[in-house]
């Protein structure tokens, strides 16, 4: 049987590490494991070092899979950045988010009063990737979907379009 690794909830540094540690174990003794996804999101910096970790174990012959339930925001870019096969809950809807940030104190150079650079750089690396998701599925060239997300910040998808444009391999009914 396949291991699986549930993200559930909101996806902080204290959740990503919990799954990077279980990939670790199953990796020792599986060259598969399945990712399951209900979460409505979460932090973009441990979330863009938990797709630089599966795209490393993918190039190491980890093959992944993803099981979408729920997947919104951060969740969303992690779940279409890595993995072999994505199955979606066929009543569920995959939510991109443009980002934003919800700055605090610390995160202003105390000598400049600017933002520090390494939440730009952040920020950027988030943009850069969404990008390229959009890319990957020609969204990019779709004028409407592309005002949806610049309009709202939101590009809702139901199952069926994600099919459509080749996002997901195939689509389950919930138990």
């Amino acid at each position: 049987m396949t291991p699986c690794v549930l993200l559930k909830g909101y996806l902080d540094r204290i959740a990503i590490e919990s799954a990077i540690r279980q990939i670790t174990t199953y990796w020792h003794t599986e060259d598969t494991i399945l990712l399951a996804f209900d979460s409505e999101g979460g932090n973009v910096s441990p979330a863009i070092e938990f797709i630089d970790f599966l795209k490393s174990a993918e190039k190491n012959g980890l093959k992944i899979g993803m099981w979408l339930y729920n997947v919104k925001s951060v969740a969303a870019a992690i779940a279409f950045s890595a993995g072999s096969r994505r199955d979606l809950n066929k009543k569920s809807i995959v939510e991109f988010h443009r980002g934003s940030l919800q700055l605090e104190a610390p995160d202003f150079d105390q000598a400049t009063g600017l933002i520090k650079p390494e939440i730009i750089d952040q920020f950027n690396k988030y943009h850069t990737l969404l990008l390229s998701i959009l890319e990957q599925h020609g969204i990019n060239k779709d004028q409407k979907m592309m005002a949806e997300l610049y309009g709202s910040n939101w590009l809702k998808l139901d199952a069926s379009k994600c099919l459509e444009l080749g996002m997901i391999n195939d689509t389950f009914f919930p138990y």
